[in-house]
């Protein structure tokens, strides 16, 4: 049991760190058509063509190394989340007699990895917003210089838990998205990949004929159906980590005293104060952020960037589950001599 968790974490982290090396700049993409302003971009070759232009090709994979460390992390904690409910499940004979566990079942362990991994992962994915909407072009015309500065200042100036800010409606995302990702992976797999039959001679599942392209064929189907999901959730979460944190932040920032108007300039001069969140725009919620972006704009405008979310989702997915199980199958091959 204690080996399987080991897999599980190393395996995860393998799979989380190829991921975002292959999906950043469509990361990139998908933040910046989520909390643009209406108008600012026609559409995915617009946002693109523009970062591009305008800041480089650089700009593609602005904070990057926060959701490379980020993911690593992550997929660990999911691929250990899931693994325990599904040992778990097991355990109790949600398997019957030795078959597989029923898919329903394996959407549950995923939604239950979804709820761990929004705890573990909300910091990481506020910060990466943040960076990922700076638009300046050179490093000294933007508000953070890297992760590290961008956590440093959301903490001293908003408090440390305002890097949880986004994460109830990360779990509204995760814990219904990673069900349909673990579940739709998972029913696609055994279709092309089915187990043998009782008593027959059993196979390594790397070994399989077609291992490779029908795990990748089953990791695509299992990304698209995340964001299927979860896309207007993702939506209304980073508008909330990106306009709802600014209005948290002017909310700290130091305003002057409205004695300025009243009379001396001096005494106006040497009176400031520091504006409390209660005195700030207050942060919407989930239900309000969405009823205000429906309201404005229509039901489109939580839907707008899913076709790079899609795009991001194919590659992103399988070269998640390819990894896992590639790492996951040899160390179990190493255990086993």
């Amino acid at each position: 049991m204690a080996n399987a968790a080991v897999n599980d974490i190393a395996a995860g982290t393998a799979a989380g760190v190829v991921s975002v090396l292959a999906c950043h700049p469509l990361d990139t993409l998908r933040v910046r058509m989520q909390t643009a302003p209406s108008g600012r971009f026609t559409g995915v070759v617009d946002v693109l063509s523009t970062t591009v232009r305008r800041e480089g090709v650089r700009a593609l994979y602005k904070g990057l190394s926060m959701p490379l460390l980020a993911q690593g992390v992550q997929k660990a904690t999911m691929f250990y989340s899931f693994g325990a409910a599904r040992r778990w499940m097991i355990e109790r004979g949600a398997a019957g007699a030795g078959g597989p566990l029923p898919i329903a079942c394996v959407a549950l362990c995923g939604s239950f990895a979804g709820m761990c991994n929004a705890v573990v992962a909300s910091p990481f994915e506020l910060v990466r917003n943040r960076l990922q909407v700076q638009y300046a072009r050179h490093a000294s015309e933007a508000q953070y210089r890297g992760p590290i500065d961008a956590a440093r200042q959301i903490v001293s100036t908003a408090g440390a838990r305002s890097l949880w800010l986004g994460l109830g409606p990360m779990m509204l995302r995760d814990a219904p998205g990673l069900a349909a990702w673990y579940g739709t992976f998972e029913l696609v797999r055994r279709a092309l990949l089915p187990p043998p039959p009782p008593g027959a001679p059993g196979v390594a599942p790397g070994q399989q004929q077609g291992f490779v392209w029908k795990t990748l064929l089953s990791g695509a189907s299992g990304g698209v159906a995340f964001w299927v999901c979860a896309f207007p959730q993702d939506t209304i979460k980073n508008v909330i980590q990106t306009r709802g944190m600014d209005m948290r932040m002017q909310g700290h920032s130091p305003i002057p005293s409205v004695a300025a108007s009243a009379g001396g300039v001096a005494a106006a001069a040497a009176t400031t104060t520091t504006a409390t969140v209660a005195a700030a725009p207050s942060t919407e919620g989930f239900f309000a952020t969405g009823a205000r972006l429906v309201r404005e704009e229509g039901w489109r405008r939580l839907w707008r960037g899913f076709p790079i979310a899609a795009a991001r989702g194919i590659p992103g997915a399988s070269s998640t589950f390819l990894t896992y199980q590639l790492v996951i199958n040899y160390l179990n091959e190493q255990q086993q001599r």
